[in-house]
């Protein structure tokens, strides 16, 4: 209670008018837990002295910004409770700083200048700005959605592979290819046989290109859980498809 005591002096002395002012309330409650009027009356009238010129300032929160999911105001690097917002609360005179912060959202700063025994009010704007995707949540995104597609694509032509093989068998009353090449009707279920071939390579590229895509992905959520810490800031993923002869696939570069 008296090193509480001294600080509280110290406060005043350099002109920290409202550290001083709650140092002083700390030892009234102090003092009264601990049986000690003399004291508790000493810092109640220091503290009451100090009432009168205690800056007050106002932190303004607009109702938009204040539904903003896990936003914090720090003024001086000091969180505000929530309950302050938008009233008066006492401040050491001079320069006070505010910063605003939610995820995913670009931090605002401001400052206000303020005297002893003035009341002021600072504004936060209605709202943060976005932070922009890093590059490999980008990368991650495209590689995953091409997954998606290729997934879809391998599906739906597959399915017409199998329909086209069914009514190419079943126009020929066999259960192989060779066997319906020996039926006098060959000649016309054969186009029935090469849209079934097309479309099964169709789909094939499809299901290479979501495996491809999703291992894609998968590698760089690894890497960046592994990397990320010491990733440059200017460090980006690329993702290229690419189509060859014998198939198709992914790239995955990073760009310095």
């Amino acid at each position: 209670m008296v090193t509480l005591y001294r600080l509280a002096e110290c406060y005043e002395t350099i002109g920290r008018l409202a550290s001083a002012w709650e140092a002083f309330t700390k030892v009234v409650s102090e003092a009264k837990r601990a049986g000690k009027p003399d004291h508790e009356q000493d810092a109640r009238e220091r503290a009451g002295k100090l009432r009168p010129r205690l800056p007050k300032l106002t932190i303004v929160v607009p109702a938009s910004l204040a539904e903003l999911p896990g936003l914090e105001i720090r003024r001086d690097d000091v969180i505000v409770d929530g309950q302050l917002w938008n009233h008066p609360a006492p401040v050491d005179p001079g320069q006070r700083s505010i910063v605003a912060t939610a995820p995913n959202r670009k931090p605002w700063r401001g400052s206000i200048a303020i005297k002893e025994a003035e009341a002021k009010e600072l504004s936060l704007p209605p709202h943060l700005d976005a932070v922009p995707l890093p590059g490999w949540k980008i990368g991650a995104g495209v590689a995953g959605g091409a997954g998606f597609a290729g997934f879809i694509v391998g599906v739906i032509w597959g399915s017409l592979a199998i329909v086209n093989r069914d009514k190419f068998l079943k126009s020929c009353g066999v259960t192989t290819k060779d066997d319906c090449k020996m039926d006098p009707g060959y000649s016309k279920a054969e186009p029935l046989f090469a849209s079934a071939k097309n479309a099964a390579a169709i789909s094939t590229v499809g299901f290479i290109v979501a495996g491809s895509a999703a291992a894609a992905t998968g590698l760089m959520f690894w890497l960046n859980a592994r990397l990320g810490s010491a990733t440059p800031a200017r460090t980006s993923w690329e993702i290229t498809p690419a189509i060859g002869t014998n198939g198709a696939g992914v790239i995955l570069g990073r760009r310095f």
